[in-house]
């Protein structure tokens, strides 16, 4: 069971804080002539009479408003662990409906082109809602337009219609959510390395929005572009914590991998403030110690696993018992009974 430290907003807000001026933020959505252009996503959207409405990247939403006719239209973006056609992010869509226990009639669904869903929406049995969503899907990503519009009427289904095929995204890749948010907080711009750790790290965390492909792909986009003399020392170990920590985690595992960045994480802590450094040395060695010992270099486990006791990283004793990361060491039931001896000794 690997070890992670989390790398808290603080320490990105004080390497964002050492750089001044601030960047501006990533240029803003325009609204012309009914036409809706987004620099950052690379796209553009047309619906006739829109208007501009609320946009909340916090909740994955690019854009808020209405067009013509009284229809409200909303432009979010999803994102998977792999490429995905329009087809397959509706059917998502339609099972998260089915989870809400939405009251959906009259359900429609086309594939001419664009992968759409239209029905109708029983609200509290008093009145109905018709809705309208379109998916298309770029890499990892899928932009979702939904148009509906409380009353319905003869001709609000064809305008509804004809919102969800005015989106028109280019095929090459965007940011990912994460840094899209990150930068419209900090000021930072989206390929700030800065950005990019942090987003590895956020989607690294264990819980609902874990994509450790997503997380590798930014932590690596980091890695090429970092420059080590202009950042601070916990900054460039956490970069390479959070990656060796990804690949341990990810299924299948990338051993190989995971021991590289690693090794870089184990080797930047010694560059660390001596009161930072023991503590992120000895988390790194300890995670490194894991990952040798599942690739069954059990020298090498033991080396690693030793430098996370001289750093004094504590590790209390159920976690060490139950870590079968660590199997492969522990096997060694002489080399371990010694390891744990001196562990409790040096406490």
């Amino acid at each position: 069971m690997r070890i992670l430290i989390l790398f808290t907003l603080a320490l990105l807000a004080a390497a964002i804080s050492a750089q001044e001026p601030a960047p501006a933020p990533p240029a803003e959505a325009i609204i012309k002539d009914g036409k809706l252009t987004d620099p950052v996503w690379n796209f553009t959207y047309e619906a006739r009479g829109l208007e501009r409405g609320l946009a909340t990247p916090a909740r994955g939403v690019l854009f808020e408003g209405r067009a013509a006719g009284g229809i409200q239209i909303g432009i979010r973006v999803m994102e998977a662990p792999k490429e995905l056609e329009g087809a397959k992010w509706r059917e998502m869509a339609k099972a998260s409906f089915s989870k809400a226990k939405r009251k959906m009639q009259d359900v429609v669904e086309s594939s001419e082109g664009t992968p759409t869903l239209t029905f109708t929406e029983s609200k509290l049995d008093i009145f109905t809602e018709e809705h309208g969503y379109a998916f298309y899907p770029r890499g990892y990503q899928c932009f979702v337009v939904h148009a509906f519009v409380a009353d319905k009427t003869e001709t609000s289904g064809k305008r509804i219609s004809e919102c969800l095929n005015g989106l028109k995204a280019a095929k090459a890749a965007g940011p990912t959510m994460q840094a899209f948010m990150l930068s419209m907080e900090s000021g930072l711009p989206i390929d700030d390395p800065r950005i990019l750790i942090e987003s590895g790290r956020r989607y690294s965390a264990e819980g609902a929005g874990r994509n450790l492909t997503l997380a590798m792909r930014v932590l690596k986009q980091a890695r090429k572009t970092i420059k080590p003399d202009t950042l601070p020392a916990p900054v460039i170990w956490q970069l390479y914590e959070t990656g060796g920590h990804a690949q341990l985690a990810s299924d299948p595992r990338d051993l190989k991998g995971a021991i590289e960045w690693l090794t870089l994480a184990e080797q930047a802590a010694a560059k660390m403030p001596e009161e930072q450094r023991a503590n992120a040395s000895g988390l790194s060695a300890y995670n490194l110690a894991c990952a040798y010992s599942l690739a069954g270099e059990i020298e090498k486990g033991y080396e690693a696993l030793y430098r996370s006791l001289k750093d004094k990283l504590i590790v209390d004793a159920g976690h060490l018992t139950s870590d079968t990361d660590l199997n492969n060491l522990k096997k060694d039931t002489e080399r371990w009974d010694k390891f744990w001896k001196e562990r409790v000794a040096g406490r």
